[in-house]
C-alpha cells in the first residue's frame, strides 16, 4: 500500500511493510508540475508493487472538504486512472501536528511522517483498532 499527502509543493510518500502491518516514511515528490508528479509515484507504485493507494483528504473542522481535499480527491482519482489500483482516501485533519512532532524526533519530512501517519491510521481503521486513532485526536 502506498499514502500520499498531498500538498501545494510536496507530496509526502508512505509505504506498507511486505505484511502491510506497518507503516513507513518514503519521501516526497515535488507537486508540481503535476503530471511530473504522477509519473514519479507511477513509478514507485510500479518498482514497489503496490496494490491499493490511500490518500489523505484535508477536511475542515466541521467535516467537510474544502478547496484542498478537493485537490487531493482529484489526484487520487487521476492515480486511480493511470494505475487501474483502488484509492481509499482518509480523514486528515489531526495528523500535521504529529506529524512535525514526529518529523523533528526523527529528522524526516514532516509531509512523509503525515503520509506514515495517514497509512497508519488505514490500517488501524481495517484491522478494527483504534488506538492510534485516538493519539492523533
Amino acid at each position: 500500500m502506498l499514502a500520499l499527502d498531498h500538498g501545494d509543493q510536496r507530496i509526502g510518500l508512505a509505504l506498507t511493510d511486505r505484511e502491510q502491518r506497518h507503516a513507513l516514511a518514503h519521501g516526497t515528490v515535488a507537486a508540481q508540475p503535476e503530471h511530473e508528479a504522477l509519473r514519479a509515484i507511477v513509478n514507485i507504485i510500479s518498482s514497489e508493487g503496490v496494490t491499493h493507494i490511500v490518500v489523505g483528504l484535508p477536511l475542515t473542522l466541521e467535516g467537510a472538504e474544502g478547496f484542498q481535499a478537493e485537490k487531493a480527491r482529484t489526484f487520487g482519482t487521476a492515480l486511480a486512472r493511470e494505475t487501474g489500483l483502488p484509492v481509499s482516501f482518509v480523514d486528515e485533519r489531526f495528523t500535521s501536528g504529529a506529524a512535525t512532532k514526529a518529523a523533528k524526533e526523527k529528522g524526516g519530512e514532516p509531509d512523509a511522517e503525515a503520509a506514515r501517519l495517514i497509512l497508519e491510521a488505514w490500517l488501524m481503521r481495517r484491522t478494527g483498532s483504534s488506538a492510534l486513532l485516538r493519539t492523533l485526536a
